[in-house]
């Protein structure tokens, strides 16, 4: 048989160096960043982090941290911005990234949205996608309680994927067993506070600040257990709308029946 062009042998090495190039050169996709109101440009993701995530899957239920700590790694390693640009990227660009990550596999995701009947469809991800574009980002703000002449402020915004990853680790890096069952308390009732302390940006009392942003997270969780339950609940209900807004993105319909895409593991794993 006589071939057009004569094949090249190269070593090992530098075909791995070849498909490295490749990967980062020609293998990528913009990803709408809502809290820069911009695209960015990603490298798409690659078998060895698809093999990782895989492997994230198959920790205990009970701990969220490992695939937290996995899909962290890959967005910081993926993105082609720098240091300080990736890090305070939000839990909502981190969304828009995944989605996008997860087109690039398929176009499309097969959703359950009903167990028994099985009820089940796919779903294109241009259509979540599309969504991102039009999505308002937060801005931080300021919530206050005042009781006897003081006031307490804390202001507030979306985490970014540095501090989520942070308090992530903390809260839910220890696994639990499951019939550990005051393992299991601690850790519901530290996300409760986690999540409060997570969105705060800094707490004022009487105009000074504590320092809260400059603190670790033990501290932080320490600070929030000091706050006015008022206060406190005042923030999650903040929270809550804003993870309802950011919801309403990847939320998907079929025959009336509604269903939340989740960020995990499993979004990289199904068809």
């Amino acid at each position: 048989m006589v071939m057009s062009e004569e094949i090249k042998n190269i070593s090992f090495n530098d075909a791995l160096n070849m498909l490295d190039s490749v990967s980062k050169e020609s293998f990528l996709t913009d990803a709408w960043i809502p809290s820069l109101n911009r695209s960015i440009k990603i490298k798409e993701i690659t078998a060895k982090q698809q093999k990782t995530i895989l492997e994230s899957a198959i920790d205990s239920a009970v701990s969220k941290s490992t695939f937290g700590k996995v899909f962290f790694e890959i967005i910081t390693e993926n993105c082609l911005e720098d240091k300080n640009t990736i890090e305070n990227l939000t839990i909502a660009d981190k969304a828009s990234i995944a989605f996008t990550m997860r087109s690039q596999i398929s176009d499309s995701l097969k959703v359950i949205f009903r167990e028994d009947p099985k009820l089940e469809s796919k779903v294109p991800l241009k259509d979540i996608l599309n969504k991102f574009s039009s999505y308002v980002h937060p801005v931080n703000e300021i919530l206050e309680v005042s009781k006897n002449g003081v006031n307490i402020s804390a202001e507030i915004s979306l985490p970014t994927i540095s501090e989520e990853f942070k308090f992530d680790s903390h809260l839910y890096g220890k696994k639990a067993k499951e019939d550990q069952i005051q393992e299991v308390k601690d850790i519901i009732t530290n996300a409760f506070l986690g999540e409060a302390a997570k969105y705060i940006k800094e707490i004022t009392i009487d105009g000074t600040s504590l320092g809260y942003s400059s603190l670790g997270i033990t501290q932080k969780l320490m600070f929030v257990e000091k706050l006015s339950a008022t206060l406190v609940q005042n923030i999650l209900e903040k929270v809550i709308v804003w993870k309802s807004d950011l919801d309403k993105v990847y939320t998907v319909t079929y025959e009336g029946i509604d269903k939340i895409i989740e960020i995990d593991n499993i979004l990289f794993l199904s068809n």
